[in-house]
């Protein structure tokens, strides 16, 4: 998965939040530490949801 393809399915996953520009960065960091793994961002996106960090 590419790093616009990880931004583009964690957009999706957080509907109806959007992510904002200065959060791009710190996603592809941890899109980057997970290897890009698309169950990972499944994972990461529940965490955001719930308001995880």
């Amino acid at each position: 998965m590419t790093p616009e393809e990880f931004l583009e399915l964690l957009s999706n996953s957080l509907k109806p939040r959007q992510i904002k520009e200065v959060e791009k960065s710190e996603a592809l960091k941890v899109a980057k530490a997970v290897g890009y793994l698309p169950i990972a961002l499944t994972l990461v996106a529940a965490r955001v949801k719930r308001g995880i960090t």
